[in-house]
């Protein structure tokens, strides 16, 4: 019998370095998936409720840079990996302690934690894996990845959520980001680590004196503006167009969680898509075609409350399916 093909190998790297991302999104849009039910059981304001949702992202943003910088003098692994474990021991905690705004808001923010030494250091060993012929693909699937892992994190959450209790809920969230630890463990085996610290000093000289990489960096965050704000946003708004209809708050919260998975889904897969479609019609344009289009349906969805649901879940169907495309494109510029 032949031996596997270095190609093949590489996919299959790839796929694994995905389960443990998709294991490490099962905490992303758990709370989400349940805000009205909280926003109820702790008489919240739907600022202090967005709120909560922010302190993901703010935990998030305080840690990125500072993590995905570590890698260059340890590796990848320990960041990926202790990261990856104290994401599921925050959300263990949450379950267990959180009981008002400000429980809630600390917990979320050690959650998000998580997400900045996993995410970021999983694009960039996926990133250097890949030729920039095949970069793309392999991004775009990386990147799926992701978009499919906080699907699963809304629908099981949500599910369990009107079935059992939204505490159970986290509970059991909480071992996909210690299951992606766990994988990514494995898979990083004599991972080396990245540049020294000389090479280093000149790369953060470079990025701010480079005008086209400030630029990209600056239309990412207006992209992630939009994805984001819409991730978060989806399932409450789905659930008080259901409770708008006469469904009850519980039965609404767990079906506009489901339906939001459902339309999370079909990103994960035109988010595949996109990385093909850069590869071959270039990264630069790919992204402005997308952003605009997700840009336009984004605010239209802010004004379809009065339409019928079935609409109000197709407009949502096409800002994820065009917000996602731009990601993995993004990534590879």
């Amino acid at each position: 019998m032949s031996a596997p093909s270095p190609e093949a190998g590489k996919y299959r790297w790839l796929l694994t370095i995905c389960l443990a991302e998709m294991g490490t999104m099962l905490v992303f849009l758990n709370y989400s998936a349940v805000l009205p039910l909280l926003q109820a059981e702790w008489r919240l304001s739907s600022a202090e409720a967005g709120l909560i949702y922010s302190a993901y992202q703010i935990g998030y943003i305080a840690l990125v840079v500072v993590l995905s910088t570590l890698t260059d003098y340890v590796g990848a692994k320990p960041v990926y990996v202790g990261s990856a474990i104290w994401a599921g021991l925050a959300n263990l905690l949450f379950a267990f302690y959180a009981r008002d705004l400000a429980s809630a808001a600390i917990l979320r923010t050690l959650t998000g934690f998580g997400l900045a030494g996993t995410y970021m250091p999983g694009l960039r060993l996926v990133s250097e894996k890949f030729t920039s012929e095949r970069r793309g693909r392999a991004v775009g699937l990386y990147v799926g990845a992701f978009v499919l892992g906080s699907t699963l994190s809304l629908l099981l959450t949500g599910v369990m959520a009107s079935l059992v209790s939204w505490r159970r809920a986290f509970v059991v969230t909480s071992f996909g980001p210690l299951a992606g630890g766990a994988i990514a463990m494995a898979l990083l085996k004599g991972e080396v680590r990245g540049m020294s610290r000389t090479k280093m000093a000149g790369v953060k000289e470079n990025v701010f004196r480079n005008q086209p990489a400030l630029l990209m960096i600056l239309g990412y965050v207006a992209h992630m503006w939009e994805l984001y704000g819409m991730r978060g946003w989806l399932p409450a708004f789905l659930t008080a167009s259901l409770v708008r209809s006469g469904r009850g708050l519980a039965t609404a919260t767990g079906l506009g969680a489901s339906l939001s998975a459902a339309v999370t889904v079909a990103g994960a897969i035109s988010t595949a898509l996109a990385g093909y479609l850069s590869d071959r019609f270039g990264r630069v344009r790919t992204i402005v075609v997308f952003m605009l289009t997700s840009s336009l349906c984004t605010l239209l969805l802010g004004w379809a409350w009065p339409l019928p649901f079935t609409l109000v879940v197709a407009l949502s169907l096409a800002v994820c399916r065009r917000g996602n495309r731009v990601c993995p494109s993004i990534g590879q510029v």
